[in-house]
C-alpha cells in the first residue's frame, strides 16, 4: 500500500494523519504560527476552520521519497475558504516528514507555505 494512499485514508476516516508532530506555517518568508503535538495541532486546525461555511482543497503533486521506515513528501495544494463575508484562496507548498508508526504513516513535521 503506497504511502499517499494510507494518509488519505485516514483522513476520509477521520483518525489522525498527526504523530506527536511539529506543524509550521510560513507566509512571505516568515513563520507565523507552530504548534506542538497531536492535540495542539488538531484543535489548532479545528478552531481556524470553524469560521468557513466551506473548505476545500485541491491537491497537486505529490511527491514521496522512501526510506525505511521514514519518508520525506513535497506536495502542493489550492485552499479555498469562504463564509458570508469572507472568501481567502491560498497555493500551499507542504514539506513533510513521515514516520511509518503502528502499522501506518503518519506526518511527524509539516512545514506549509502560504503564497
Amino acid at each position: 500500500t503506497s504511502l499517499f494512499w494510507r494518509i488519505e485514508t485516514s483522513k476520509s476516516t477521520n483518525e489522525t494523519i498527526y504523530t506527536h508532530a511539529v506543524v509550521e506555517s510560513y507566509r512571505e518568508g516568515k513563520r507565523n504560527s507552530v504548534y506542538n503535538g497531536r492535540d495542539e495541532i488538531e484543535k489548532a486546525f479545528a478552531d481556524f476552520l470553524s469560521q468557513f461555511d466551506s473548505v476545500e482543497h485541491k491537491n497537486g503533486e505529490h511527491r514521496v521519497e522512501v526510506n525505511g521506515s521514514n519518508a520525506k513528501g513535497y506536495g502542493s495544494c489550492k485552499v479555498t475558504l469562504a463564509n458570508k463575508e469572507t472568501r481567502l484562496e491560498w497555493m500551499v507548498n507542504y514539506i513533510d516528514t513521515y514516520i511509518f508508526e503502528d502499522n501506518k504513516w503518519l506526518i511527524q513535521k509539516r512545514e506549509s507555505y502560504f503564497d
